[in-house]
C-alpha cells in the first residue's frame, strides 16, 4: 500500500532513487491523482461557467421556493474540487497547492454571494418577491447552518 510519507516522497525526493517498495505504476497513479486534485484547485473557463451556472440556479431555487433547484445547483456546483485539493495538499504537505485551492473557494464564495445579490436586486421588483422569505430561505438563513458549513 502506499502511504502518505511515500507520496510526499516522490514529489519532494531530490534523489531520483526512490524507496525499492514503489514501482513506476504506483508513481504514475499518484502523479495522475496529484493532477486532478491540482487541477480541481484551479479556477478555469470550465469552473467560472458551471460556479455561474450553479449560482443563479441556487439563487432561483431559493426566490421560487424549489429545493430540487437549489439540490440541482449542489449537483452542478464544481466548489468541491478546491476544498478536495485543499484537504489533498494539507494532508501531503503541498502548501501551494492549498494555497491556491483556498484562493479558490474563498473567491468562488465571494462571486456565489455577487451572484446572488444581483439576482435579489433583478427579482425585487417581480412580484416574487412578495412572497419572501420563501421556506427555502428560512431554512437555510440560520446562523447555525453557516458555523455547520465552514469547516469545508
Amino acid at each position: 500500500a502506499v502511504t502518505a510519507s511515500d507520496i510526499t516522497n516522490i514529489f519532494t525526493a531530490s534523489d531520483p532513487e526512490l524507496p525499492h517498495v514503489i514501482d513506476d505504476k504506483q508513481i504514475d497513479r499518484v502523479r495522475a491523482m496529484h493532477n486532478r486534485f491540482s487541477e480541481g484547485a484551479e479556477s478555469n473557463f470550465n469552473f467560472n461557467t458551471l460556479l455561474l451556472v450553479a449560482s443563479v440556479l441556487a439563487g432561483l431555487g431559493l426566490i421560487s421556493n424549489s429545493s430540487t433547484t437549489i439540490i440541482a445547483s449542489m449537483l452542478v456546483s464544481p466548489i468541491m474540487g478546491p476544498v478536495m485539493g485543499m484537504a489533498y495538499g494539507m494532508y501531503i504537505g503541498d502548501k501551494k497547492m492549498t494555497r491556491k485551492a483556498l484562493k479558490t473557494e474563498l473567491l468562488s464564495l465571494v462571486f456565489c454571494v455577487f451572484i446572488g445579490i444581483i439576482i435579489g436586486l433583478v427579482t425585487g421588483w417581480t412580484s416574487l418577491a412578495q412572497k419572501w422569505p420563501t421556506q427555502e430561505m428560512l431554512a437555510r438563513g440560520y446562523w447555525q447552518s453557516l458555523l455547520v458549513g465552514l469547516p469545508v
